[in-house]
């Protein structure tokens, strides 16, 4: 989709909405709505930009270019309107620009769609075509929407899968594989992230703050993999695939594997701490080399994990020796959850793992950026990090009256 005016959606200022006007006629991207649109209206348009490439509704902007402003329509009325009326829900955003005369523009951003068709609850699909947009009503255009989304996502496939591990290696019981492949509504703000991110940069300012880097950053054409040592073998080196790892794509999309170790003594036991906290410095380097601008330029991703059984395994999460001798705090809440462990297996049978599992069943689920929308989730930079990199997997082996952590 195009930016206006070269901008970015949030960079917008009122002088850029009437400049856009002006050099712009209705178009692919462009409709103009007046006040007293009907939503049925509203809500065909939205369905015809979330089908093909995105676009911008102007409500309060004659077919004639005029500025004739709006009162019966606001922000909130747009965000119930769509939520009511379109299935799934599309990846949207709506902003008020303010003119002489106290007339106001409403601007909505509609993203192209991550899954398509998106259909009105009226049962139409619309889709974009030159200045206008049209019910679909050719079941082999529909049909071609269908198989669209299954060649991608064989695509996706490919680009995500990580090699199974086959055999018993070491002390390896298992692993935790997940993957999203990001959408955004500004590619090339993305790649240029990726881009500029410079390794040796990183590594000399982690050190000057006194953290340095004990695990291995390399580039490897359009990507960067990090890779987290201290597992061996007794055949040596270990295979390609049987390695705790992150690998960070130029588009934004990351896939990650997390070995499920033996590193207690008892045989089977297994603490998925190891691979929460694991997942936690992904996260963070992810965030390193993307920055803010995710949270801006988001529109959707999608993503997958799996959890492989090599082993049958006894999964427990506290935060053991290793972490707690680094601050009392740490200490004290290791303390507490051993506790409830132990309180735990008094009445309740041990759980193991025996299988193998993912989620979903089937293919992929989507992360939509209108998920954001909750006045208790805000799209922020960490909470949408937190969704990308999150597994349930990770918190195999909490107990009742454990916390997260």
């Amino acid at each position: 989709m195009v930016n206006i005016n070269g901008k970015r959606w949030n960079e917008l200022t009122d002088e850029d909405i009437k400049s856009a006007i002006l050099d712009n006629d209705e178009s692919f991207f462009f409709e103009y709505k007046e006040d007293d649109v009907q939503p049925k209206k509203i809500v065909e348009e939205i369905s015809a930009f979330a089908n093909t490439y995105g676009g911008y509704i102007f409500i309060g902007v004659a077919d004639n270019k005029d500025i004739t402003g709006c009162t019966e329509w606001n922000e909130q009325r747009i965000h119930i309107t769509i939520h009511d009326s379109i299935s799934p829900i599309p990846s949207f955003d709506v902003k008020k620009f303010d003119f002489s005369e106290n007339k106001i523009v409403l601007v909505i951003k509609v993203d192209e769609g991550v899954e398509p068709p998106y259909m009105t609850n009226k049962g139409m699909i619309y889709e974009r075509l030159s200045s206008g947009s049209f019910v679909i009503k050719d079941s082999s255009k529909l049909m071609q929407m269908f198989y669209k989304n299954e060649s991608q996502i064989k695509k996706i496939e490919q680009k995500l899968g990580i090699p199974f591990i086959s055999e018993k290696i070491g002390n390896v019981y298992g692993y935790i594989d997940v993957g999203f492949e990001l959408k955004t509504s500004d590619t090339e703000a993305i790649y240029k992230k990726f881009r500029e991110f410079s390794i040796s940069q990183y590594l000399k300012q982690q050190v000057q703050k006194g953290k340095p880097v004990r695990h291995r950053i390399t580039r490897c054409g359009n990507t960067i993999i990090l890779n987290i040592e201290g597992l061996s073998s007794d055949r040596g080196v270990m295979p390609a695939h049987v390695n705790t790892f992150a690998e960070y794509m130029i588009d934004g999309s990351v896939k990650f594997r997390t070995l499920i170790v033996k590193n207690t003594p008892q045989e089977g036991n297994v603490n998925m701490m190891y691979n929460l906290l694991t997942a936690r410095q992904f996260e963070d380097f992810y965030k390193v080399i993307f920055g803010d601008i995710l949270a801006e330029v988001f529109t959707g991703a999608k993503k997958y994990e799996s959890l492989i059984c090599i082993e049958q395994f006894y999964p427990r999460l506290y935060f053991g020796e290793y972490v707690a001798e680094e601050d009392s705090y740490f200490k004290e809440k290791d303390q507490r959850i051993q506790k409830l462990i132990m309180e735990n297996s008094q009445y309740a049978n041990k759980d193991i793992v025996l299988t193998n599992n993912r989620i979903p069943k089937n293919g992929f689920y989507n992360i939509e950026r209108s998920q954001f929308d909750q006045e208790d989730y805000p799209m922020t930079l960490d909470n949408l990090v937190a969704e990308l990199f999150e597994s349930g997997f990770f918190r195999l082996g909490m107990v009742p009256g454990q916390q997260y952590v």
